[in-house]
């Protein structure tokens, strides 16, 4: 078997993609920059280097005699400076696709998200076809930018430049968009943070009538190794998620079901869209570094619409999720407890 090179293998989703390729026996190289924690990864069969993906030499030097690169490396957040995303996302995403080059890669296996489709209200499903729509155009977005862009449209960005390169130096790309992303290992995503509040304030929480679309980490795990298997040629774009679509207020009722709280009341858009702009606004002009609990962009995600097709994912690779939603809740949140953060 090919011998996989992975960026971004700790944090939150890495350790699922390091332990996936190390239990079926392929040999794995995790580059972690000299700061990260790799306790989650420390246990498994694994070379581990330091390296970062914005040093395209060192990531070049350390890339030699693999095969396969998965890069699952980007800066996640909806908070920071524009520069940050672009040299972390944008940039070092190049720099990953001139390395494989250099080094005879046969194919680069990445972590995409579907804001590169755009995350904007709709009810229309969306596929990988659909056109890169970005950028979400919030209240007064032009003269006070919402900091959520920065990440989505780096994304898009970083997307666009693999398939260029990929196509440029005849490297096969393979590129996996999940949805919300939720699952063990898990501190900071909205499914936790909700959870965590609804424990210690109020059963109450932010939500609509809307769909979502999810996506446990162990299926993009369990994807990329999938097309890892199949070594597929060419450029490809493929959904990961649950195909049925589920309202945000069944997956909020779900979690306090196995956390063993009370379901959470709705609070209307009406009501929590105002203040989150206000505290939004303050921590911008103050140039506060650490994100505000309410932003345009945290709230409009718990009240949009956002529904997406696994069809061709299904039909082209025979891939299904390896537990249903609520399965996938339960070992979540079990999780949690054992962790002893619930």
């Amino acid at each position: 078997m090919y011998k996989v090179f992975i960026t971004g293998a700790t944090g939150f989703v890495g350790p699922h993609i390091v332990d996936f390729f190390t239990k079926n026996k392929v040999p794995v190289t995790c580059m972690v920059r000299k700061t990260s924690d790799t306790s989650s990864i420390a246990h498994l069969p694994v070379t581990i280097v330091y390296g970062d993906i914005r040093d395209k030499d060192r990531l070049s030097v350390l890339m030699k005699g693999h095969k396969c690169v998965i890069h699952n490396a980007a800066h996640v957040s909806d908070w920071g400076e524009w520069k940050t995303f672009e040299d972390i996302n944008i940039k070092g995403t190049c720099n990953v696709l001139e390395a494989a080059a250099e080094n005879r890669a046969d194919h680069v296996i990445m972590t995409g998200s579907i804001s590169v489709y755009g995350e904007e209200n709709s009810y229309k499903v969306k596929d990988e076809y659909s056109p890169l729509n970005s950028h979400y155009n919030y209240f007064l977005n032009t003269l006070f930018p919402c900091k959520m862009n920065y990440y989505r449209d780096s994304k898009k960005n970083a997307l666009v430049e693999a398939q260029k390169l990929s196509v440029r130096y005849k490297i096969n790309l393979t590129v996996i968009h999940p949805g919300w992303i939720f699952g063990e290992g898990e501190y900071n995503t909205i499914f936790y943070e909700t959870v965590k509040l609804i424990k210690e304030t109020f059963p109450v929480a932010m939500y609509g009538a809307n769909n979502l679309f999810i996506t446990y980490a162990q299926d993009i795990a369990r994807a990329m190794y999938n097309v890892y298997q199949r070594k597929l040629t060419g450029v490809n774009n493929y959904l990961v998620g649950y195909s049925s679509s589920i309202k945000i207020k069944d997956i909020n009722e779900l979690y306090c079901k196995y956390a063993g709280l009370k379901s959470p009341v709705r609070i209307p858009l009406c009501i929590v869209y105002p203040v989150a702009f206000i505290i939004e606004l303050i921590y911008t002009l103050l140039q506060i570094k650490n994100p505000p609990l309410l932003t345009r962009g945290r709230v409009k995600t718990f009240y949009d619409n956002l529904e997406f097709s696994t069809g061709k994912i299904d039909k082209e690779l025979g891939f299904i999720p390896g537990y249903s939603i609520e399965e996938a809740i339960k070992r979540t949140t079990d999780w949690y407890k054992n962790m002893g953060i619930l």
